[in-house]
């Protein structure tokens, strides 16, 4: 199973993405979307941590945020060297 998590700016944002992956989820593949910010409720499915985290966020400006993405973010591993980080993120929304 693999399961793609997309972490954007908004709620908005991650609810748009929701909406156009939601017709690909099958028994092999499943997609979520989460803003910065948003507690973290979907990094299971059906037992299965994410397999793929894309981090396509602006750069994080407050206190909260930055200690949202230290306690959700960064306990995947990751921390600033993750695969996906841009240091300029050019929204499709």
């Amino acid at each position: 199973m693999e399961f793609v998590v997309m972490i954007v700016d908004t709620p908005d944002q991650a609810r748009i993405i929701e909406s156009v992956f939601k017709d690909l989820d099958n028994d092999r593949m499943h997609f979520r979307a989460l803003a910065v910010g948003q507690a973290a409720v979907g990094w299971q499915f059906k037992g299965t941590r994410p397999t793929t985290v894309i981090l396509a966020y602006s750069e994080l400006k407050t206190d909260q945020e930055k200690k949202w993405e230290r306690e959700v973010v960064n306990n995947l591993g990751y921390r600033n060297d993750h695969p996906t980080r841009q240091t300029k993120w050019v929204s499709l929304l």
